[in-house]
């Protein structure tokens, strides 16, 4: 699978768009300190679904839908990387200088989806506010 990439240089930017990827039903394929993939299966138009179980439930009881919807599962995938770079802040003070290494990332996601996630109201959107949304999560 082929990652479209979408390179952001505000970290405030870069939280907005993973939580609005995940509210759109992507899940959290990979992370890193500056990165986030990504995807989205897909399971076939409905139509097709239909189609199929019309002309095929005589003889195939059903089967034929199942390998379309196994086919388009794997072979439909969208996924997006989205890349933080800060080059223009030279004091770092919006880059994450931890290296944390989290694996569950159905936890992630889940965390993310919440709805304790506040967006910022100050102007300068420091990683180490406690009011953004990966900040409150290490705290936890």
């Amino acid at each position: 699978m082929e990652y479209v990439e979408i390179v952001v240089d505000n970290f405030a930017d870069y939280n907005d768009i993973i939580h609005d990827f995940l509210s759109r039903g992507f899940s959290l394929a990979r992370n890193d300190e500056k990165s986030v993939c990504l995807k989205k299966n897909s399971y076939g138009h409905f139509k097709y679904h239909l189609l199929l179980f019309v002309f095929t439930i005589w003889w195939s009881f059903g089967l034929i839908n199942l390998l379309y919807l196994l086919f388009s599962y794997f072979m439909n995938v969208k996924g997006y990387k989205i890349i933080f770079v800060n080059d223009n802040n030279v004091s770092g003070d919006n880059v994450d200088t931890f290296n944390y290494k989290f694996t569950d990332n159905e936890y992630i996601t889940r965390y993310l989806l919440s709805g304790n996630i506040d967006k910022s109201d100050s102007s300068k959107d420091f990683q180490n506010d406690s009011s953004l949304p990966i900040v409150r999560f290490l705290e936890d």
